[in-house]
């Protein structure tokens, strides 16, 4: 049997540390891939930092709590390593939640922001969450996951991440 290396383990201590070190190392390495995506680690190790600055710049700090309600695709892949980031607790909620279900967990977890995967196999998450959002005091912000529209107060992907650009 050949002798193996022996590498000292890495001191990440963090997710986010341990993203930022493997993107400086490996950054062409894909990891994430799906049907029309394909996500490198440098990408995703950029994605989470925008992802980040625009949860700072929402108010989410260290502890907080926030959401995901979607299916597990690129766009959850990427918010989840941005909750990181922030110093987030990810919450995740399942797909198969209805309003009323949905609305129960995040205020056990007193979630400060959901991200949405709105019309995800044809249903609409921002017309559940309406039913219960007055329900929701914790709740400051709702943000649509991708392409699909915003509406009732939530924000639109793009708009979500323009909005973390005062945050350095």
């Amino acid at each position: 049997m050949d002798e193996m290396e022996l590498r000292p383990v890495p001191d990440w201590r963090t997710i986010p540390r341990m993203l930022r070190d493997q993107a400086a190392h490996h950054p062409d390495v894909e990891v994430v891939a799906s049907e029309d995506t394909s996500i490198t680690v440098s990408s995703l190790a950029r994605q989470a930092s925008e992802v980040a600055r625009a949860l700072m710049a929402l108010g989410v700090n260290a502890g907080d709590r926030v959401s995901v309600w979607a299916p597990n695709t690129p766009e959850w892949v990427v918010a989840a390593y941005g909750i990181w980031d922030a110093g987030g607790i990810i919450a995740p909620l399942s797909t198969r939640f209805k309003g009323i279900e949905a609305g129960a967990m995040l205020r056990k977890v007193g979630a400060k922001v959901l991200f949405v995967a709105e019309g995800f196999m044809g249903t609409s998450y921002l017309d559940m969450l309406a039913e219960v959002r007055g329900t929701l005091p914790e709740l400051e912000h709702v943000v649509v996951l991708g392409s699909a529209g915003a509406r009732d107060g939530a924000l639109a992907w793009d708009e979500f991440l323009a909005g973390g650009s005062a945050v350095s």
